[in-house]
C-alpha cells in the first residue's frame, strides 16, 4: 500500500488510538497467520472464524491459513459482497479459486446479493458439509451455525474467535462462542489490536509527507506533536463542519 501512495498529501486522517509506547511489539497478522495454520492443522473438524465482515487483514489472513491448511475458504453473501466490491485484491469469491460464498438464513433468491454470486463461486450447505473448510461467521448467524450442526458432525472442530482486541463485546457473538462451546467446538481466541501501532504511522508519514495530520480517537496526542514537530497536528476537538 506504500508503493502506491502519493509522495505529498495536503492532510492525512489517521487513526490514533493504542499509540502509547513504541517498544511494545505488536503481534502482526503474519504472526497470526502461522498460529491459525498450526491451530487448524490439528483439527480434523470444522472451522469456523468469528471475525468482523470488514476486518479486511483478517480475512487475508484466515484465507492464506486456509490455503495452507488445504481447505475451502468460505465466506457470507454480506462479506463476499465487500470483499469483491474492493476487488481482485482481496479474497472474494469472484477471483479467488478456493473461495466461496454461503448462503445463511432468510435470502431469498430475488435478493440482489443472491443475485451476485452463481452456481460456481456459491455452495450450500448440503455441499458444505462434504468439505474441509474455513468458514467465516458473524455474531448473527447462530441459527445457521445451529442448522448446520444437525447436518453435520462438529468433533474435532473450533470456533476461532478473531474479533480484534478492541472491539466491543455483543451479545449475539457471546451467545453464538457459548451454542459452539456446548456443540463440542473448542473455542480459541486468535486476535490482535485492529489499530495501527507507532511504527506503522511513522511509515505513513514518513511516504506522504503531509502539511497537516489529523490524528482521531487520541490517547496520547503528545506523541504526534513530539514525533512530527514540523507538521501541523490538527486536534480532532479543532474541527469544523
Amino acid at each position: 500500500m506504500l508503493e502506491n501512495l502519493p509522495e505529498k498529501v495536503d492532510v492525512l486522517i489517521c487513526g490514533g488510538r493504542g499509540i502509547t509506547r513504541e517498544d511494545i511489539n505488536s503481534i502482526t497478522e503474519r504472526d497470526l497467520e502461522e498460529k491459525a495454520v498450526e491451530i487448524i492443522g490439528k483439527k480434523a473438524g470444522p472451522v469456523f472464524v468469528l471475525q468482523s465482515t470488514t476486518d479486511i487483514d483478517r480475512i487475508t489472513t484466515m484465507y492464506h491459513a486456509a490455503q495452507r491448511c488445504k481447505r475451502l475458504f468460505l465466506q457470507p453473501l454480506y462479506m463476499a459482497q465487500i470483499n469483491s466490491a474492493i476487488g481482485s485484491a482481496i479474497a472474494n469469491p469472484d477471483d479467488f479459486l478456493g473461495v466461496q460464498a454461503f448462503l445463511t438464513t432468510g435470502y431469498q433468491p430475488e435478493h440482489y446479493r443472491y443475485q451476485m454470486f452463481k452456481t460456481h463461486n456459491r455452495i450450500g450447505k448440503s455441499e458444505i458439509v462434504k468439505q474441509k473448510f474455513v468458514m467465516c461467521m458473524m455474531p448473527s448467524m447462530k441459527k445457521y451455525l445451529k442448522s448446520l450442526s444437525q447436518m453435520m458432525n462438529f468433533h474435532n472442530g473450533i470456533l476461532i474467535d478473531s474479533f480484534q482486541d478492541d472491539a466491543p463485546k455483543s451479545p449475539e457473538a457471546d451467545a453464538l462462542v457459548k451454542f459452539a462451546q456446548d456443540k463440542g467446538l473448542e473455542v480459541v481466541s486468535l486476535r490482535t489490536s485492529g489499530h495501527a501501532d507507532a511504527m506503522a504511522l511513522k511509515a505513513l508519514v514518513n511516504t506522504v509527507h503531509p502539511v497537516k495530520i489529523v490524528p482521531l480517537s487520541i490517547e496520547n496526542v503528545q506523541w504526534f506533536d513530539y514525533e512530527f514537530p514540523k507538521t501541523a497536528i490538527v486536534k480532532e476537538d479543532a474541527l469544523t463542519c
